[in-house]
């Protein structure tokens, strides 16, 4: 058994979680904790040079709730949003194309869930490799429950 709490304290360290994925292929880039801003310079710093045209990059943000009102699946959400370099400028791959809208919608984990199993860094590359092999599609105007979706 886990306890939520520690899960919680532990993920907060780091507010985004940032892969880089080029011609399917996905691995870490880096964690950060300050602003989008600062996110998005960094991003640019340090890729902009390695840009290619299969190049984008998976943003996963941590939010934290209470899990019991409505629209929310359980107390932890990862919001997941995409970046691509378009003419050197770094923009948001959902209003770009229809290829990077399917990371653009949160998964949720519940509190029973993640006290059962824990975190486990392996669950953001079992989203994104099920999500870039259109294997799992995330709704728009439902809840995205990780357990649900991503553990078949």
């Amino acid at each position: 058994m886990y306890v939520y709490e520690e899960i919680r304290d532990e993920l907060k360290k780091n507010k985004y979680v940032i892969y880089i994925v080029e011609n399917d292929k996905f691995e870490l880039a880096f964690k950060f904790s300050g602003k989008k801003s600062e996110l998005k310079e960094k991003i640019t710093k340090k890729y902009l040079k390695k840009n290619k045209p299969d190049l984008f990059f998976v943003c996963f943000k941590f939010s934290f709730h209470t899990g019991t009102k409505p629209q929310q699946g359980g107390p932890l959400a990862l919001n997941i949003s995409t970046f691509v370099f378009i003419e050197d400028e770094l923009v948001n791959g959902f209003t770009y194309n229809e290829k990077y809208r399917r990371f653009a919608h949160p998964v949720w984990f519940q509190r029973k869930f993640l006290e059962k199993n824990g975190w486990n860094e392996k669950n953001f590359e079992i989203i994104i490799s099920k999500l870039l092999t259109g294997k799992v599609k995330l709704n728009p105007l439902g809840i995205n429950l990780f357990n649900v979706k991503f553990m078949v």
